[in-house]
């Protein structure tokens, strides 16, 4: 298998109702499918009482909607249960290996991206990680409050850390900056 799109959740109401920024974040996916159809779709969500409040895991939420755009359930891996980034990253680990892929197209909201690549990075080591932010709505105070939680939690991933060595890529000796300013990371030879 060339690689794995994995689709990070989102949320959705207490219906079930995916909302607006989940499901731009899986047309995105299903654009890059589009674009790598060998690839395999994992996606990814649990509960939580910020995310998902219902009987059924906010993944099983994202799978109806790919099953309604018709994608096909051979193309798509074992979805993953998870209530964050970080056991999103943990706990789909075992499925990339076991299908053996190696490279890895991240899709989630742009806001979110650079704390997801931190993370997978982190995880996965000399795994190829290419990520793909979508664009996401929302009020003005929605969008600055989103940004203080990911600057908030990216401290919090380099306090954990104990050191900047979470910033240095297992895959070369490259150091990774980060530009919070762009929300991007800037790679030094």
């Amino acid at each position: 298998m060339p690689g794995v799109i994995i689709i990070l959740g989102g949320s959705n109401d207490n219906r079930g109702n995916l909302s607006v920024n989940t499901v731009l974040r899986i047309e995105l996916a299903l654009d890059v499918f589009s674009q790598n159809p060998e690839y395999k779709i994992l996606v990814t969500g649990g509960y939580g009482e910020h995310f998902n409040c219902t009987n059924r895991p906010h993944y099983y939420y994202i799978l109806k909607h790919l099953e309604k755009r018709r994608v096909r359930k051979r193309d798509l891996l074992l979805p993953v249960m998870s209530n964050s980034t970080i056991e999103d990253a943990r706990n789909s680990k075992n499925i990339l290996y076991m299908y053996g892929a190696t490279n890895i197209i991240l899709i989630t909201s742009k806001f979110h991206m650079l704390r997801a690549k931190i993370i997978f990075r982190r995880e996965y080591g000399n795994f190829n990680i290419r990520g793909i932010g979508a664009v996401s709505v929302g009020t003005l105070q929605e969008r600055i409050g989103r940004q203080l939680h990911e600057f908030r939690s990216i401290l919090k991933l380099i306090r954990n850390a104990g050191n900047l060595g979470l910033f240095f890529s297992r895959k070369n000796t490259n150091k990774t900056y980060l530009n919070l300013e762009k929300n991007e990371e800037i790679l030094e030879n």
